[in-house]
């Protein structure tokens, strides 16, 4: 029984310091645990950034496109308009070859409107046909004239029209070349977040590797405590059954001396002897005191 006893004093100072043991352990653990957690947390704060500068990468290299779709739209536009434009001032110059001066054609006129109203009526009823035929046809030749004109005016329209689209197709493309230059800066910062995150990646995972590596030891030793706490409880039952068979054996031996006690009192009473009063609680079923 002694032997028993001091192995489960060894078993009992074998596991104290192991139960200290896990305890450090667990508290380093959940140090770890919460560096680890902390680091978590700043990596998706930078990550949550990055994501928001990807999208707006995404968002300006759009539009960019969007831009320079439209300048080459806008200049094709211009270049069609510049096109017509030319066509029919090269028209207007070739129908304007094919007809005298506007100054000519006006002086022309208000010579015939001249003699129209100077020539004596005599004389003027020989000419008026053939002076209304010439002033019929320098009013026609005006009017073709005015006619021309009008599709100068048009033809210059359409070069100011052109102009206008060129000049927008420039500011779409200015804008387009600004926000290039400004998504060289995002791409730069995206850069420097990812380098940021690189580091706080290696030490999230260092810390995850401590907290692991300590959940490991106390898996180990929590797997020795309770090879030891196992056997000291296997120690203590055999402990209570030898203190239970000595109690047994114990109360064995008093009764079997208490029945002999008893024996040897009843004989003494047969024989007349004097008893004493524990002598006659043993003959009336009472144990002495």
């Amino acid at each position: 029984m002694e032997r028993l006893q001091r192995r489960l004093d060894s078993l009992e100072a074998e596991m104290e310091p192991l139960r200290r043991r896990i305890e450090g352990l667990r508290a380093e653990a959940e140090r770890w645990k919460a560096r680890r957690d902390e680091l978590r947390g700043e990596i998706a704060k930078l990550r949550a950034e990055a994501e928001r500068l990807r999208e707006e990468l995404r968002s300006r290299r759009q539009r960019i496109r969007e831009l320079r779709r439209r300048a080459g739209e806008l200049r094709a536009e211009a270049r069609r308009r510049g096109k017509e434009a030319k066509l029919i001032e090269e028209e207007m110059e070739a129908q304007r070859s094919r007809i005298p001066p506007r100054r000519t054609l006006s002086e022309k006129l208000r010579e015939i409107e001249w003699r129209i109203m100077t020539t004596p009526t005599r004389e003027m009823l020989r000419l008026e046909d053939e002076l209304l035929r010439e002033q019929g046809r320098l009013k026609e030749l005006l009017k073709r004239h005015e006619v021309l004109d009008k599709k100068r005016d048009e033809a210059l329209m359409m070069r100011a029209e052109a102009e206008a689209l060129r000049l927008e197709a420039e500011r779409c493309l200015e804008e387009a070349e600004k926000l290039s230059g400004e998504m060289e800066g995002l791409r730069r910062r995206l850069n420097l977040l990812w380098e940021g995150i690189k580091p706080l990646k290696e030490r999230r995972d260092e810390a995850h590797r401590e907290y692991a590596r300590r959940r490991e030891e106390i898996r180990e030793i929590g797997k020795r405590l309770r090879e030891l706490r196992a056997e000291a409880g296997r120690v203590r039952m055999q402990l209570r059954e030898l203190e239970r068979e000595r109690e047994e054996r114990r109360r064995r031996a008093l009764r079997e001396r208490l029945e002999t006690m008893r024996r040897e009192a009843e004989r003494k009473l047969r024989e007349g002897g004097k008893l004493t009063l524990e002598e006659l609680r043993l003959i009336y079923g009472e144990e002495p005191r």
